[in-house]
């Protein structure tokens, strides 16, 4: 599983931008590996 992955499956429970910062990746990479997935983008909170 990607890390990219791990982040979309706990969007749901956990905020997105709170994940990033602990698995050190940019929300905004997040973000766009979603599009490219095409994956709907969760609304930052």
């Amino acid at each position: 599983m990607s890390t990219y992955q791990h982040i979309a499956q706990r969007a749901g429970h956990v905020p997105v931008r709170q994940l990033c910062r602990v698995l050190h990746i940019a929300p905004s990479a997040h973000y766009a590996w979603c599009r490219r997935q095409g994956q709907p983008v969760p609304e930052p909170a």
